[in-house]
């Protein structure tokens, strides 16, 4: 399969995720058009009765929805995957631990989210697990997370603030963290779109 210039191979009739991940994973779903295949791609992984073993990339794959418009589909299957594939059983870690990182995704999806490339400097907004969270960082500030209304059923962000002010991003930046500003996501258990035009991520 061929799309601008940007070699995206068939593998077994889907598409090739290595090929994505060589391309530049977050551009090729912005700006090469993937976005449908990729979430059509995802659905089919996270709805397949596979063996944890086999599903050591899932975690951060659930936040690549946001780059292709569903953001919502990112708070529903990290939830799932906090649920259904962490437990406090001998093999309750899923996959390989790597160090640490298997626990690093769960701490961070804890708070709401994650960094799927490091370097940007964004965090991409999952679902909060509390319903309220604190960082007291190095500098002397506190990070603060909000979340009065989470709840089993109310996954999926309504809305989002910063300091009192709407918010219309899928993702935190550092430089808020480190500032010590206040998130506050107001909940619901109706899946909906949250931020702005997700080609915004890339600028």
């Amino acid at each position: 399969m061929q799309k601008k210039g940007v070699d995206i191979s068939e593998h077994n009739g889907s598409v090739d995720f290595q090929a994505l991940k060589n391309a530049g994973v977050q551009f090729a779903i912005l700006r090469l058009g993937y976005g449908s295949d990729y979430v059509s791609q995802d659905d089919s992984r996270f709805s397949e009765n596979v063996r944890k073993a086999e599903t050591a990339g899932m975690p951060w794959g659930a936040y690549l929805y946001s780059y292709a418009g569903e953001q919502w589909k990112t708070a529903e299957k990290v939830r799932f995957i906090m649920s259904d594939f962490y437990t406090d059983q001998p093999d309750g870690i899923i996959g390989n631990e790597d160090c640490g990182q298997m626990s690093a995704w769960y701490v961070f999806s804890a708070m709401g989210f994650y960094p799927v490339n490091p370097v940007s400097g964004k965090y991409e907004i999952g679902t909060p697990l509390f319903p309220e969270m604190k960082l007291h960082l190095a500098n002397g500030k506190t990070f603060t997370v909000l979340a009065p209304k989470v709840s089993k059923e109310n996954i999926y962000i309504q809305s989002i603030k910063v300091d009192g002010q709407p918010y219309d991003k899928t993702y935190l930046t550092h430089e808020q963290i480190m500032s010590g500003a206040t998130v506050e996501f107001e909940m619901g258990d109706i899946p909906r779109l949250a931020g702005v035009e997700f080609e915004e991520q890339t600028q």
